[in-house]
């Protein structure tokens, strides 16, 4: 697996991870911002999303052994792992199979446990859009509107639409077909049987739901060296509603 990443800085490596329809350049001002502090910042475009290539096999272990194979490419003996929404998951399973490569991480805002499905609405909404025909942004701005309330969601969706110059109209840059295919696999647990040792930094946003008080005993359970810390003024896109707040928790936590 050929990942698509950038690497912007010198110093202690630390690789960055996306979520769910998303792409490296979600995380390029932050990483812009963390690579002055003095690290080497790594972000990469997870299978199937972004510029790396689409596959028929989306879990965890396939996410996570992408990750630690990325790694042994760049002859990386050990490394900061943060990673985000599903990102964070994969983050987690790569600490599940091999602990021994991170030197530090940082999970935000999700928690090691299945979900509930929640994103049906953006599957419908992916679906009824005319990308063949369409022949402007605002058209499918348009389209996206009906379908769904959050003006965020609706941004965030759009950077990943591309033009495709054989067709005159446009395209998804993620593989939408198998993530839906995938989907329960992408919001289930990451079953972690044996504690993990990794120092692990658990960041979540105050207005978002992704972790909650109830998860807490899982995460020290699962994690014997975690801490949690609430970001304010924050949702499930933390790194976007309070970037100089993560980039200090962050920056003082590997530091």
């Amino acid at each position: 697996m050929q990942l698509n990443y950038k690497e912007i800085g010198e110093g202690k490596p630390i690789i960055i991870l996306h979520g769910l329809f998303g792409m490296l350049d979600n995380w390029q001002t932050f990483g812009n911002n963390l690579a002055e502090f003095g690290f080497r910042v790594i972000l990469i475009d997870q299978r199937d999303h972004g510029k790396s290539p689409w596959t028929s096999e989306f879990n965890y272990d396939v996410l996570a052994n992408d990750i630690i194979d990325f790694a042994q490419s760049l002859e990386l003996d050990s490394f900061f792992l943060l990673g985000h929404s599903m990102g964070g998951k994969t983050a987690m399973a790569v600490a599940k199979l091999r602990p021994d490569l991170i030197e530090k991480l940082i999970i935000v805002d999700v928690a090691p446990k299945q979900y509930r499905r929640g994103h049906d609405e953006i599957f419908a909404a992916l679906r009824a859009l005319d990308l063949y025909n369409s022949k402007s942004r605002t058209a499918l701005y348009e389209s996206l509107k009906i379908h769904l309330d959050e003006e965020m969601v609706i941004q965030f969706l759009l950077k990943n639409i591309q033009r495709n110059p054989e067709t005159g109209g446009f395209s998804i840059k993620f593989n939408l077909d198998l993530l839906e295919k995938c989907y329960e696999n992408i919001i289930d647990d990451i079953y972690i049987k044996e504690p993990i040792l990794v120092d692990t930094l658990f960041c979540k946003g105050d207005r978002s739901r992704y972790i909650v008080e109830s998860d807490e005993e899982k995460i020290y359970r699962e994690f014997n060296h975690a801490q949690i810390v609430t970001i304010e003024q924050a949702g499930h896109w933390v790194h976007a509603d309070q970037p100089e707040k993560l980039l200090d928790i962050v920056v003082d936590f590997i530091g």
